[in-house]
């Protein structure tokens, strides 16, 4: 590297140097780490930054001969030219190694798709949500952010969000000139095209001169045929077209790749036609790179009409195989997804991300939903497109701060505490009485005093000091207990638990007509009528509530911290609820993989509802032992072999667990591996309901409408005395006490028992079905 920042390729035949290098300033001392790298092959030597051929100035090297130099890192061989910084991953090979070889380099040896490193030199996810910027996190960064115009944000993405693009004038400005500028490239993209045919061709990408409306690299969807197509228009104007009429209105994954003249269309990842693409001529009046548009007759012209999402554009040619792991989302094989349809097939849209897998209920996403995970600023994004920004602001006038940005249980949040609240001035968000409310909080402080600490409300306040309030969502002073409650009446609801100071906790809140319920932890944890909702509302508050000053929120203040933030127009189920609070794990799990001991431990995130063993000593076992002492007369070594590690074995005379009380439940589930298919399972609150197996036939007792499944189908049948999973999920709650597990009354159970769980909602087929997956494909 010279001291203009040029990085050089030298050769030097003893009489004369020849150089081939980058521009000056290729790199400086602000650039950090990058990727060096020279290349020569016969008399040429091309220089690379990050995986791309930075190559300004080429010389013509001589051959080069053999001496009895010593090789040197750091100087030229005469011991100068000292070099000043760091290096890492020194190669040196005895060959022109390609470009695809050297992103590979570059990637810290990862495979070009699916690497963690930046293989894509741009690559624009398009899951921001917020704003009019999408950011470019491939190895090129942030000078190839994109500056949206008109396109709106989706949570319909094929992966998370997605913008939507009205086909007559929306666009993207990526303003940093071409970003490829050589022949061999790869754009791929994720496209929901809502219409393939029409007056003029839909752009999923191209490389634009303003003023003339040449392009380079123009990809997209010819409007006469509804086939990809490919286009330069510098120097000709020769149009490649794939051999697949595209489907409106359904995701597909499109690629073109050109390596030198050759190009090759390829959509959901099967080849789709080639040709041979015209000289590319490297235009410096190239000014931008559009997506969704190009330019054409001096303006944005050809916008794509429909969703784009995760596009890509590589420096070099991907394979055929190198595509379709690109479709498959850049792995060999891909496993789970934010959510599943009824039918039980995968989805990964964020929409999805708000539905229970195999719900039938309605599940539209929020009106507002706040990540917290901004961690600087002053505003708070709404991440449900529906732009609800927030303010974070103080009352100067009582010395307030700005709440503080900190650590969340999962990402950021914010801490409250000292006259500091986030402020919403579009009116109220929910003009309604139906609602849902949840968050995460951290409370500092939990009663006492003389005012109530406010997680959500929507305010009203005028000249006259009026602050009538709806929907308030809070913690009570008085007695540290989930408060919800509306102006100008005075009846306010509380929930049943009060909290502690200083933990974890999600809290929801849900309003169907007049039907108050909360939640604590995913679990329903009170209800009431709610009173009617003051309509004449103006602004919302996070963290505050204005109270009796006109314009000032210094009185109620909630201490602590909060965490993601969401608002529905609905009120959300419990199996809602549940989902959102852990994705619908278990309110309560008794793994039973101790191997040892009397104490059968609660691995929900509860970890508070621990169980105690009771190995009788008559029968077949007379000690509860060990996995590993391979006793013929101990419980857990006859058990020891389970469904996901290890069991119990119950004798049938004196052997039982006592669970102690419970929350209220919808569903239970466990495997079995019965000594016979006539046996008392489990009691679920001291003999009134009930799970047992007479004949073969499974009898759910006292259970308001039952759906029995055995290993994840609705049947009553157990065919035989082999492992196999029950789950029995009703329509009504349930409360438990004196939770017994392998005895009903007097009557015993005989066998092993393995993963008993107990869930705060009713489980979906498709839930249930996954319930039983899960247990059985586990991966070490």
């Amino acid at each position: 590297m010279d001291a203009n920042g040029a990085v050089n390729c030298l050769t030097d035949n003893g009489t004369s140097e020849t150089v081939s290098k980058t521009a000056d300033s290729a790199v400086t001392s602000s650039s950090g780490w990058v990727h060096v790298s020279a290349v020569r092959e016969g008399t040429s030597c091309k220089v690379f930054i990050n995986s791309e051929d930075k190559t300004a100035t080429a010389g013509t090297h001589t051959t080069m001969t053999a001496n009895d130099l010593n090789l040197r890192l750091g100087s030229n061989t005469s011991g100068s030219g000292f070099f000043k910084g760091y290096m890492d991953e020194v190669k040196i090979y005895d060959y022109a190694i390609t470009p695809k070889a050297l992103l590979v380099d570059y990637n810290a040896g990862h495979a070009i798709p699916g690497s963690p490193v930046g293989s894509a030199k741009a690559w624009w996810k398009m899951d921001e949500g917020y704003g009019a910027t999408i950011h470019n996190t491939g190895s090129s960064g942030s000078a190839n952010d994109g500056t949206i115009t008109g396109a709106t944000w989706s949570l319909e993405g094929k992966y998370d969000r997605a913008l939507d693009f009205d086909g007559t004038s929306d666009y993207i400005t990526v303003a940093t000139g071409e970003i490829i500028n050589q022949d061999t490239v790869t754009i791929e993209a994720w496209i929901y095209p809502t219409s393939v045919t029409g007056a003029h061709d839909f752009t999923i990408l191209a490389q634009n001169d303003n003023g003339a409306g040449y392009t380079t690299h123009n990809f997209g969807i010819a409007g006469s045929t509804g086939k990809l197509m490919y286009d330069n228009e510098l120097p000709s104007d020769g149009v490649l077209s794939g051999n697949t009429v595209l489907t409106a209105n359904q995701w597909q994954h499109v690629a073109v790749v050109r390596d030198a003249d050759s190009v090759t269309f390829y959509v959901n990842g099967a080849s789709d036609g080639n040709g041979t693409g015209e000289a590319r001529t490297s235009a410096a009046s190239i000014d931008n790179t559009l997506i969704g548009a190009r330019y054409y007759s001096g303006a944005p012209q050809h916008q794509f009409a429909g969703k784009l999402d995760d596009v890509k554009v590589y420096t070099v040619a991907l394979s055929a195989s190198q595509v379709a792991q690109a479709f498959n989302r850049g792995k060999a094989m891909a496993f789970g997804s934010l959510s599943t349809d009824t039918a039980g097939l995968p989805l990964n849209s964020a929409k999805s991300a708000y539905c229970v897998p195999g719900d039938s209920s309605s599940c539209n996403p929020p009106v507002a939903d706040y990540s917290f995970d901004e961690k600087q600023g002053t505003s708070l994004n709404d991440l449900s497109g529906n732009g609800h920004t927030g303010t974070i602001t103080n009352e100067g006038s009582y010395g307030g701060t700005n709440p503080k940005w900190t650590n969340g249980n999962i990402g950021g949040a914010l801490e409250f505490g000292n006259y500091g609240y986030v402020e919403f001035t579009d009116d109220e968000l929910i003009a309604q009485d139906n609602i849902t409310v949840e968050a995460w909080i951290y409370p500092g402080k939990v009663s006492g005093g003389s005012s109530n600490f406010p997680i959500y409300v929507q305010n009203k306040n005028d000249s006259q000091g009026v602050t009538n309030f709806s929907h308030l969502f809070a913690i009570d002073y008085t007695n540290g207990k989930l408060k919800y409650d509306n102006s100008p009446a005075g009846g306010s609801i509380n929930s049943n638990t009060a909290l502690s100071a200083n933990a974890w906790y999600h809290v929801a809140i849900t309003r169907n007509g007049n039907a108050v319920t909360f939640y604590l932890n995913g679990k329903s944890d009170g209800s009431g009528t709610g009173e009617t909702r003051d309509i004449f509302t103006a602004e919302t508050l996070i963290g505050a509530k204005y109270y009796w000053v006109m314009y000032e929120a210094n009185v109620d203040q909630f201490i602590g911290k909060i965490s993601h933030l969401t608002v529905y127009d609905y009120a959300r189920t419990p199996g809602q609820i549940a989902w959102d609070y852990d994705r619908g794990n278990p309110s309560l799990w008794w793994k039973l993989d101790e191997c040892q001991g009397l104490v059968a431990n609660d691995s929900s995130k509860q970890g508070a509802y621990d169980g105690v063993i009771t190995i009788g000593a008559t029968g077949t076992t007379a000690s509860e032992g060990s996995c590993s002492s391979e006793q013929s007369d101990e419980a857990w070594s006859i058990g020891s072999t389970g469904v996901t590690n290890a069991g119990i074995y119950f004798d049938g005379t004196d052997d039982y667990i006592s669970l102690g009380t419970g929350p209220s439940i919808y569903a239970v589930s466990f495997w079995v591996k019965p000594a016979s298919t006539t046996q008392s399972i489990v009691d679920l609150d001291g003999g009134t309901h009930t799970i047992s197996v007479s004949g073969g036939t499974i009898s759910a007792a006292g259970f308001s409408s039952p759906t029995v499944y055995v290993d994840g189908y609705p049947t009553t049948s157990l065919p035989d005395t082999n492992w196999h999973q029950i789950t029995v999920v009703d329509t009504t709650p349930l409360g438990t006490s004196n939770i017994t597990l392998g005895k009903i009354n007097t009557s015993l159970f005989t066998g092993q028992i393995d993963e008993f769980k107990l869930f705060s909602y009713p489980m979906t087929a498709t839930q249930v079905r996954q319930n039983v997956v899960n247990a059985t494909a586990v991966f070490n």
